[in-house]
């Protein structure tokens, strides 16, 4: 079984230090990280399904994260005006999609949830999933700047929007289980493929 993550400092993780300016850490700012990916300080022991969090989907369906209850959840934060590293991280999951065995491919939820509410509308999110060429089991999802950052605090993930329009922003990948506890994350991009897909098998084992 994977290592439950410790929770997070909310305020560390509300305004903290950017990481990125829409690419990839660095590997000098990550490698202190990057050792400790299934046991990162960013995760809670709770379930996120006990938030009354609700988002729009990329299908303009209004949907809170406890619907997914009962499915193996890969969750990312990104905006999807970004260039650079959002496609990366995507790109980097639907790899890691097509590698799990067909049972745990077949449950596995994957949800990107924007950080830029003001622009990522419900067609804006429509529009990346388009564009990424995203199956069924992919959930684009929008919310109100309060949800979007308490979900953030939650899942370790910090961003700051910047003059150009961009964001500086971590890139956490998370592994929830079937009933919404985190499980393990990755803290790098590009993610180990490798270790990422078994920590989702751990959760949606073949039967």
């Amino acid at each position: 079984m994977m290592p439950t993550i410790r929770p997070a400092i909310a305020a560390a993780m509300l305004l903290g230090p950017p990481a990125v300016r829409g690419q990839a850490a660095s590997p000098a700012s990550s490698a202190s990280s990057a050792s400790s990916a299934s046991s990162a300080s960013s995760a809670s022991s709770a379930s996120l399904y006990a938030l009354p969090l609700r988002f729009t989907a990329h299908d303009g369906t209004s949907r809170d994260l406890a619907s997914l209850r009962g499915a193996p959840v890969v969750i990312a934060m990104a905006y999807f005006s970004c260039t650079m590293t959002c496609p990366l991280i995507t790109s980097e999951l639907q790899a890691v999609q097509a590698t799990l065995p067909p049972v745990s491919r077949a449950r596995t939820q994957f949800v990107l949830v924007s950080f830029d509410p003001v622009r990522d509308s419900a067609p804006a999110a429509r529009a990346f999933a388009e564009r990424m060429k995203l199956d069924g089991h992919w959930h684009v999802l929008t919310g109100s700047p309060a949800a979007v950052r308490r979900l953030s605090v939650l899942l370790g993930v910090s961003y700051r929007p910047l003059p150009s329009g961009d964001f500086d922003h971590s890139n956490q990948i998370t592994v929830l289980d079937v009933d919404g506890v985190q499980r393990h994350q990755e803290v790098r991009i590009p993610p180990d493929r490798t270790r990422l897909a078994r920590a989702i098998i751990a959760v949606a084992p073949p039967r």
